[in-house]
């Protein structure tokens, strides 16, 4: 699974939650990490489905950080 491949890629990187396993089992793709919080849509739909522009670029601005702090070797 790819998705296991980029975890394991960028493992200690700040914002990047812990990846416990990945594998197969059965006929389903499973992956067991780290909650960091509540995901997106969840505040999305908290939030009456509409951010103020402050949170949309308080994301942006955490985005690029997150992505300027890559250490992928």
């Amino acid at each position: 699974m790819k998705e296991i491949s980029a975890y394991k890629l960028l493992q200690g990187n700040i914002g990047i939650p812990k990846l416990y396993w990945g594998g197969t089992e059965g006929f389903f793709n499973i992956i067991v990490m780290e909650l960091l919080g509540p995901n997106l849509q969840d505040l999305f739909i908290d939030c009456s489905k509409h951010f103020s522009l402050a949170t949309v670029l308080t994301l942006a601005q955490q985005m690029v950080i997150s992505f300027k702090n890559l250490n992928i070797a």
